[in-house]
């Protein structure tokens, strides 16, 4: 996370990069999305745990009418979800420019500041119990 901070924060707006707008895939933000989504292998140990954690304490129901409306259930608010990242993102890129780009880079820069604090603050924290128990 302090990585992804760091170079959110170095990243040089007004060095020319690669524009999504030249890559033909994302004139399509249904295709950017799938193919977004197909490299995100983080959902997959996400959902798998959070399955199984929902059935070994009896959070849902395992049998089969109820499971299907589940998984109908994560389908659509995960698709909902991206989708609506997607084309607010999508927005950014086509009528964006360097100055949203700027603000941008330092809300995720931001963003993963502050995700590498809480990390590191549980970690210290998950640590001292740990060594006073």
């Amino acid at each position: 996370m302090l990585g992804f901070a760091v170079y959110f924060f170095t990243v040089n707006t007004k060095e020319p990069n690669l524009n999504l707008l030249n890559i033909n895939i994302a004139l399509s933000p249904y295709i950017l999305g799938v193919v977004a989504n197909s490299l995100n292998f983080m959902q997959y140990p996400f959902w798998a745990g959070w399955n199984i954690y929902l059935i070994k304490n009896n959070k849902i129901n395992a049998k089969k009418p109820y499971y299907y409306w589940y998984i109908v259930s994560i389908a659509v608010g995960t698709f909902s979800g991206i989708i609506i990242f997607i084309l607010t993102a999508f927005y950014f890129i086509r009528v964006g420019n360097s100055y949203i780009s700027g603000w941008l880079n330092i809300l995720f820069g931001s963003l993963f500041l502050l995700l590498a604090l809480f990390q590191s603050y549980k970690l210290y924290k998950k640590h001292n119990t740990t060594i006073a128990t």
